[in-house]
């Protein structure tokens, strides 16, 4: 299953994130600050797909995001932005640069189906329920 890093200064939205995302069957690892989530991306086994809150204090998901599209080893893992208001459009990181949206309070369903699809488990299970 995939590896899922979920950067969210509301300590209570990334528990929440991580615990359906472990019943699903994802590694899951949660961090409280871009800051955090940038040095994590730079020590650990790349996740397979990074959700980052828009708004967070010191550094941004928008600037989480222009790094990760900076560095080539990071650029290719799907982004999801998170956010709970309506930002102003100069908070965003381009709209090519990230995946998806997921506004908070969030779906439960929306939320897994945003990580499977970005995550292609959707493809998986269909190559393994053709070869069964």
């Amino acid at each position: 299953m995939a590896r899922v890093l979920v950067i969210d200064d509301e300590t209570i939205v990334a528990k929440v994130m991580g615990e359906i995302l472990r019943g699903e069957g994802y590694e899951v690892v949660t961090v409280s600050d871009g800051r955090t989530g940038l040095e994590y991306l730079s020590k650990y086994p790349k996740p397979d797909i990074v959700l980052t809150d828009l708004r967070m204090p010191d550094i941004d998901g928008r600037t989480v995001i222009n790094m990760m599209n900076s560095n080539p080893e990071l650029r290719e893992i799907p982004k999801v932005v998170i956010t709970g208001s309506i930002p102003d459009l100069s908070d965003f990181p381009s709209g090519d640069s990230y995946d998806a949206m997921l506004k908070k309070p969030f779906n439960i369903n929306e939320l897994i189906a945003i990580v499977k699809d970005l995550t292609f488990e959707n493809d998986e299970a269909a190559l393994t329920a053709d070869f069964m």
